[in-house]
């Protein structure tokens, strides 16, 4: 049950193509606790990748978790890709009810995390008065 290790597993079958691999290292990982894990499992979901459909209401289960993740916070870029998909999730209500409000927030999140799409499109949404 070392975290650490499936962690390591994972990021080595995602380098070496092999998703099915990977996709079960991140589960592992992300069962154990894992925020990195977590947010894998999360991107895998909503990209679609490998063996896995997309699956919004699977990313954002995933993803909920890892930017909660109190125990070993995600790293700025990796909070800032989350937070930023997250954001599209509700905003497109792809897994749950689309909530601007909802998604406005996570967008701030991921901003403030360095994601410049997100800016970009709390900038639009602004701008178009959708918020």
């Amino acid at each position: 049950a070392n975290i650490t290790a499936f962690e390591t597993l994972g990021a080595l079958r995602e380098a070496q193509g092999d998703h099915a691999g990977a996709y079960k290292a991140w589960k592992r990982s992300a069962a154990l606790g894992s925020s990195i894990g977590q947010f894998k499992l999360g991107e895998i979901f909503y990209r679609g990748l490998g063996n896995q459909g997309v699956d919004g209401e699977e990313a954002l289960f995933w993803l909920s978790k890892a930017v909660k993740n109190q125990t070993a916070p995600l790293a700025p870029e990796s909070m800032a890709t989350a937070a930023g998909i997250m954001g599209f999730l509700h905003l497109d209500g792809e897994g749950t009810q689309p909530c601007n409000a909802t998604a406005v927030k996570w967008f701030k999140v991921a901003a403030e995390h360095g994601n410049r799409e997100a800016d970009k499109t709390l900038g639009w949404l602004y701008n178009t008065g959708q918020y």
